[in-house]
């Protein structure tokens, strides 16, 4: 409608459904059962899914990592790219933070609570399938054999820099929320933890 180009092309879509999603989403699936489980409220039968702040969280996460990944597709485009028209690199920078901040952010999904609480060694597929997804997707930017299929182009030091530091802000932020959730004062802290409202802080 705005006649700008496409920030991302269709095999790069398909690439993150189907690779940087699909792994580490496997390895979620056994992640090991929290030691603190018998301490969380029962769920009510019938209670939705989206209930408490999973609809808010799974909301605004989301379109955090859809608004760092065009930040980067812009970032390149404008400050990189030599013709506008063909943003070559803005396209790669824009597909690189959107396959790797959402391998960030699976750790962030692992628990509510913080991530440097719950560890790594809990669920080691879960760091071998993010360092797979990190290998691949650096792949399919840094081999000129693999630019023609996914329409990417190399990067240089600088670039891989802003892409490293757009891809880990999902971590920062959840990191962020989860610890203003657990400093919050006790009459607000009783009230998310009433029924039907759940928090991060019930996992604390």
């Amino acid at each position: 409608l705005l006649r700008l180009p496409f920030p991302l092309q269709p095999i790069q879509l398909l690439w993150v459904n189907l690779v940087t999603d699909s792994l580490p989403a496997l390895a979620l699936g056994v992640e090991p059962i929290d030691p603190k489980i018998m301490e969380r409220r029962p769920v009510r039968r019938g209670e939705s899914v989206f209930a408490g702040r999973m609809g808010y969280n799974i909301a605004v996460e989301g379109c955090l990592v859809g608004a760092l990944s065009l930040l980067a597709y812009s970032i390149g485009r404008v400050f990189f790219d030599v013709d506008p028209a063909a943003p070559w690199i803005g396209r790669t920078m824009g597909f690189a933070v959107l396959s790797l901040s959402q391998v960030v952010h699976t750790f962030n999904m692992r628990s509510e609570r913080s991530v440097f609480r719950s560890g790594l060694l809990p669920n080691r597929r879960l760091g071998l399938a993010a360092v797979a997804c990190t290998f691949l997707q650096a792949a399919v930017i840094a081999f000129p054999a693999l630019n023609a299929l996914f329409r990417t182009t190399l990067l240089t030091a600088s670039q891989w820099l802003v892409v490293a530091a757009l891809s880990l802000a999902p971590l920062a932020v959840v990191e962020l929320e989860k610890r203003l959730e657990r400093a919050a004062p006790p009459p607000r802290r009783r009230a998310a933890s009433a029924p039907g409202r759940r928090s991060r802080r019930s996992e604390k």
